[in-house]
């Protein structure tokens, strides 16, 4: 390694910087157009990221616990209760699919009633 190229790394490593700049990644841009693009996408993106159940269980271990962060405060009372921990993330998969049938049930009875009115009523 030359002396310029070590000045360069010291420089670079005390400033926190890249020596390159990374390629942005276009995922997330992809993703809001989609969103802009589709309406009610935003709606089923969030019912699908819904987390009733494990909400409640975080909320019961900031309560119950008083350790500094809210990771080790879950972390504790999944120790101390792990099949309260399992109901609960098994029910988020539960109501999860309750919802997509649910949504995709009335979006079909929609298109359904739609194409019959049209075409044969």
């Amino acid at each position: 390694m030359t002396p310029a190229e070590a000045d360069e790394f010291d420089r670079a490593k005390q400033q926190g910087t890249e020596l390159e700049s990374s390629p942005a990644d276009p995922s997330p841009e992809l993703s809001s157009k989609l969103e802009e693009q589709i309406p009610g996408i935003r709606f089923l993106a969030s019912l699908l990221k819904a987390t009733i159940f494990t909400d409640l269980f975080v909320y019961h271990a900031h309560m119950r616990y008083v350790y500094p962060t809210e990771q080790e405060r879950v972390d504790a009372l999944i120790e101390a209760h792990p099949k309260f921990y399992k109901l609960c993330r098994n029910s988020d998969y539960i109501a999860r699919a309750v919802l997509a049938v649910v949504t995709t049930g009335l979006v079909a009875a929609a298109a359904g009633g739609t194409i019959m009115r049209l075409f044969f009523l």
